[in-house]
């Protein structure tokens, strides 16, 4: 019952937002005109520095067990559940264009916004680094054999150059140089700052 009672309670807080962001929507404060602007705002700055805040210093970047595996996982979790909806895809009796359309969609699980606060509230703050990792193998699924389930033609590399890839990176850069003791204090303070504001805007941005 105790984890039963903990998993609700883990809920609370994502669908409290993504149902404010629809009651904002329908009440007009949030408007449409706005909504590319803020997810390009969230995933270009934001989240990068929710990726910084949780990543550098981690110790999932000293353990080579992690850093190797979790993104191993990250990668077959999102080819199985692409091959699963393929079966499903064909079964249900789509065109080819519907099945490559439905595989995609049908495929990804929602491995960010959604995932981080109720991992957070289940595991502890140290679990988000963790599922950071774990990301980095679902975008690569992603950007290469999701992209060839939908459009075709070779793997688009190039798209994995991205801002949450570079933060990536950047933390990883900064943890081999001493972490936050190697940049003056109010670095991070910005970036902690930024980065709270990462999952309530993006969980809005779904509820709207």
């Amino acid at each position: 019952v105790s984890d039963f009672l903990n998993i609700v309670s883990a809920l609370v807080l994502p669908i409290g937002i993504i149902l404010l962001g629809c009651f904002t929507r329908r009440f007009g404060w949030f408007r449409t005109e706005a909504d590319a602007s803020l997810a390009t705002l969230t995933i270009r700055l934001l989240y990068p520095c929710f990726i910084l805040r949780h990543l550098v210093g981690h110790e999932g970047l000293r353990d080579p067990t992690i850093f190797a595996l979790a993104p191993v996982a990250g990668f077959l979790a999102i080819v199985l559940g692409f091959g699963f909806s393929m079966l499903a895809a064909r079964s249900l009796g789509l065109s080819r264009k519907e099945g490559e359309s439905f595989t995609f969609t049908s495929g990804i699980f929602n491995y960010g916004f959604f995932a981080f606060p109720v991992g957070e509230a289940l595991f502890g703050e140290g679990f988000v680094g963790k599922l950071i990792i774990f990301n980095l193998g679902v975008e690569i699924a992603i950007w290469t054999v999701g992209v060839m389930i939908l459009i075709g033609g070779a793997p688009s590399w190039r798209r994995l150059v991205n801002p949450p890839a570079v933060a990536i990176a950047l933390a990883m850069f900064l943890s081999s140089v001493g972490g936050r003791a190697g940049l003056p204090s109010f670095v991070f303070a910005i970036v902690d700052a930024l980065a709270a504001c990462a999952i309530p805007v993006g969980l809005l941005l779904i509820g709207g």
